[in-house]
């Protein structure tokens, strides 16, 4: 049996370096990267936009369910953008949620 592990968040702000257009990309530490089940290791906004289009529906709905949204949890806290975390969580499926982050 698997336990769902808990997200533990240090306060620190995320690394702003790099200008995508009006708004910065946040890249983020080690320590705060995202570790997709079974896949790669995101330090952006990015990296979660093409994991989402290569990951499998297994390893998608590991992080979401009815009951939670890790990669959205993982935007709104870690990369400080509620707005498109608040979207990733009614998006549904993994389709939708690759066409909210395209979506700069």
């Amino acid at each position: 049996m698997i336990k769902n592990k808990k997200i533990i968040v240090k306060n620190k702000p995320a690394k702003k370096v790099e200008k995508k257009g009006k708004k910065e990309l946040v890249f983020v530490d080690d320590e705060r990267s995202f570790w997709v089940n079974n896949g790669p290791i995101l330090k952006n906004i990015d990296d979660l936009m093409i994991a989402l289009e290569n990951i499998n529906d297994d390893q998608y709905n590991h992080h979401v369910s009815s009951e939670k949204n890790d990669f959205a949890q993982w935007v709104e806290i870690v990369l400080c953008e509620p707005e498109k975390a608040k979207l990733l969580r009614k998006a549904g499926n993994k389709k939708k949620a690759v066409q909210v982050l395209k979506k700069k």
